[in-house]
């Protein structure tokens, strides 16, 4: 995987841990973890990258 790798929640939710997809969406919406970017209609995917970062900063 190289920096500009994008991962979609299911690769995302083993990495947050207990973590459920609506505190992960507050968590977002209150600017304490990364925001997604918009993939296509109704598809979001997050930079692996910016995720390590956020795991490592916790």
């Amino acid at each position: 995987m190289n920096a500009n790798t994008l991962i979609g929640w299911k690769t995302l939710r083993p990495m947050v841990g207990n973590l459920g997809r609506t505190t992960w969406w507050r968590l977002v919406r209150a600017g304490e973890a990364p925001a997604p970017i918009r993939i296509s209609p109704g598809r979001v995917a997050w930079r692996l990258t910016d995720i390590l970062d956020w795991i490592a900063s916790r």
